[in-house]
């Protein structure tokens, strides 16, 4: 039988408050759990700035290590905390092994222990804006579903093209909650 007691996973607010039964299993239990998004959740209507997030991409697109392509890409990540990752490109002579500024800024944030993200700026040269390969989606969609995405030309940082993941991946793989 769960503990009584509040948890908070994913964002949810979870409580579990067991009430024992009166009935021939002495063990037997009625479990209820109540699931509330976190107050953060609920308040975050953070403005986003949306050309201080391209700018940040930008200045990360000066990392970028793209010695075959040439194709430089930076990306800016945003918590709703407010703190800005940037990431760019890192080319592989093995091209499977490449991986994208998306990507880059989504890891190093994971593996700093940020989470909860509002926002990601994706800046590159190229007409309209570099838009996120399926694999950056998927990840997005699987770590930031609520995201706002901003893409640029480098070239023109102040046309900014406006999405949001659920747009650029309306049905992402998930796995079930129960699957073995």
């Amino acid at each position: 039988m769960p503990e009584r007691g509040s948890v908070t996973r994913s964002n949810l607010k979870i409580k579990i408050v067991a009430v024992p039964l009166r009935l021939t299993e002495p063990r037997a239990a009625l479990v209820f759990i109540r699931v509330n998004p976190c107050p953060s959740v609920v308040e975050n209507k953070m403005k986003i700035d949306s050309q201080k997030l391209i700018r940040a991409a930008a200045q990360a697109r000066a990392g970028a290590v793209a010695p075959y392509s040439q194709f430089q890409v930076g990306a800016a990540l945003l918590t709703k905390s407010g703190e800005i990752i940037g990431g760019a490109n890192v080319e592989s002579a093995s091209y499977g092994l490449t991986c994208c500024a998306e990507r880059i800024a989504l890891f190093k944030s994971l593996t700093d222990g940020r989470k909860n993200f509002a926002a990601l700026a994706v800046v590159a040269r190229c007409a309209g804006g570099p838009m996120p390969c399926g694999a950056c989606r998927q990840l997005l969609a699987e770590y930031a579903p609520d995201a706002k995405v901003f893409v640029a030309d480098s070239g023109c940082l102040e046309k900014i093209r406006t999405f949001t993941v659920r747009k650029l991946l309306p049905s992402a793989f998930v796995l079930a909650a129960d699957a073995p």
